[in-house]
């Protein structure tokens, strides 16, 4: 479930805003294999809630992960993007944001493709158990610890 949707209607652009009690924010490089899906989901789907409730198109501005952790340092807002540097401007956030919906709707065939195949490869991703296993359902059936 998307937290917040922020709406500049002035620019036409949003940003989504997601809460997190625990976690960490995910990389660049899971947000650029279409491992970490959540908040590029979030995007696609704001942008076509917008367009349904406004009628008009909004250009995704960022997407946010506010961590709620507030003794640590973690606590405060962070965005979430796939581009190298940290001065980034505002524009350089709406272009993340765009790649991150692309790399979404890219990513999401080609797993919907490969269960309807019935291919559920082991995985050979690094940290895996720590970037997706962690979150399975279905870990304490699965194969993959036969490999580990």
């Amino acid at each position: 479930m998307i937290d917040r949707i922020d709406v500049n209607d002035d620019k036409n652009l949003y940003k989504v805003i997601d809460y997190k009690l625990g976690g960490k924010k995910p990389s660049k490089e899971d947000l650029n294999l279409g491992i970490s899906l959540q908040l590029p989901l979030y995007l696609y789907a704001s942008r076509i809630f917008l367009k349904e409730e406004f009628e008009k198109d909004f250009t995704p501005a960022s997407a946010e992960i506010y961590s709620l952790k507030i003794f640590r340092e973690e606590f405060g807002r962070k965005v979430i993007h796939n581009l190298p540097g940290k001065n980034l401007t505002e524009e350089d956030y709406i272009q993340a944001s765009e790649e991150l919906i692309k790399i979404f709707e890219e990513s999401v065939p080609k797993y919907i493709e490969n269960i309807r195949k019935g291919i559920f490869n082991l995985s050979k991703l690094e940290k895996r158990e720590e970037k997706v296993c962690g979150f399975c359902e279905f870990k304490s059936i699965c194969r993959i610890q036969e490999v580990g």
